[in-house]
């Protein structure tokens, strides 16, 4: 019993960890693209910056943030 309640534990902090990371499909979501869009843009190396590790491309929600802000422009009045 006390090794069910070490990993609902561990399980309830990684929960409640905040996203560092998402997939293609995540980042998509986040900056408003669809994820053929971005996966073009990653391919003409014109997206946001992004992280892979074999196969697997991850994007840190903070570079997209960035990359959202750099295109930001503001309103004239």
């Amino acid at each position: 019993m006390e090794e069910i309640i070490k990993r609902l534990d561990r399980i309830e902090r990684l929960l409640s960890a905040p996203i560092e990371y998402v997939d293609t499909e995540g980042a998509a979501t986040i900056i408003g693209l669809s994820v053929r869009t971005l996966e073009g843009l990653r391919l003409k190396r014109q997206g946001p910056a992004y992280s892979k590790v074999g196969k697997v491309v991850r994007y840190a929600v903070r570079d997209l943030h960035n990359f959202m802000a750099e295109g930001r422009t503001e309103a004239l009045r």
